[in-house]
Order: C-alpha cells, then structure tokens, then sequence
C-alpha cells in the first residue's frame, strides 16, 4: 500500500507541475502519517528523493510515471468512473471533473485526475467558454471520444436556455 502511495505522490507532483512535497499532500488528501511513510517507502525503493530543507521530492530518472501502481482504492474509482462514463458517452455527455467531485461526494479532484490518468480508458480535456477564455474547465471522457469534446454543448447558449427551462418546468 505504502509503495501505491508513493507513486500517487509521483503521480500528483507530474499533474500539479510542482515537486513541492507540501502541497501535493495537501492536495491528495492522504493523512500526513501516511505521506511521511509513503516518502520513506519511495526513497528505500529508489524511485524517488526527497530533500527536506526545500520540501520538494525528486523521481528518479528511470521512473515511467504514467506506468506506476496506484492504490486499491484509486483502482476502484478509476473502474467506477470508467463505467459511469461509459453510460454518460453513451448520452452524448462528457463530465467536468467538478460533476464528478460532487457525484462522488467530495472525492478530491485531483484523485480523479489521477484516475483519468492512470486509465486506459479515461482521459481528460479542457474546454474555455468562448465569452470567456479564464474559465477553464476540465472534462473526463473516455479515450474513444475525446475528439468530440461534448463537454463544449454545455456552453451552447440556445441549449444552455433549453436545459434551464426544461429543469424548472
């Protein structure tokens, strides 16, 4: 388990663009006991280095991170999350990872980004709205449709209008 977590961390550090140690725990959610021996856990095995006065880690060069691992846990959601987009591609729907955060009650977001990752179904996108390129969101879809981007029909205002009207009737 405590290698999983290792690579979780590794993982994380390649999705958040950071090897600050600090914030990627803060980020993952695993409770601090658990980060301190999964770092130990990485250092023993060679995968990684951490150098405590600047709290960042190091993967060692020979690490295939998007070929690490992960948990028990992540490999049950990353198998919930492929079925329920299997359904939701089915509609024509592609989810944000936000939608998903909520429908699976708080899970961090970046476990899920971790889910879409690691799978070899998954995979995510991110849409602008075209009135407003700072929004930025990021989809999950699987890997066979991510060129239709069905997360974009959100913002299409005549259906946007249609949804609304719909959802108060």
């Amino acid at each position: 388990m405590l290698d999983s977590i290792a690579n979780e961390l590794m993982i994380a550090s390649r999705l958040l663009k950071t090897n600050n140690i600090s914030h990627i725990a803060g980020e993952i959610g695993y409770r601090p006991l658990l980060i301190i021996t999964a770092l130990d856990k990485g250092i023993e095995t060679g995968k990684l280095a951490y150098n405590k006065k600047k709290d960042t880690i190091t993967i060692s060069a020979d690490v295939e991170v998007e070929k690490l691992a992960v948990t028990e846990a992540m490999t049950e959601l990353i198998e919930l999350i492929e079925q329920f987009m299997g359904y939701r591609n089915a509609e024509g729907t592609d989810m944000t990872v936000d939608e998903l955060m909520m429908l699976l009650g708080g899970t961090p977001d970046l476990h899920i980004k971790i889910a879409a990752y690691v799978s070899d179904k998954l995979t995510t996108y991110e849409y602008a709205q075209p009135k407003d390129k700072k929004s930025v969101y990021t989809f999950v879809t699987l890997k066979e449709n991510a060129d239709k981007q069905w997360g974009s029909k959100q913002f299409d205002a005549k259906k946007s209008k249609a949804r609304k009207l719909a959802d108060k009737q």
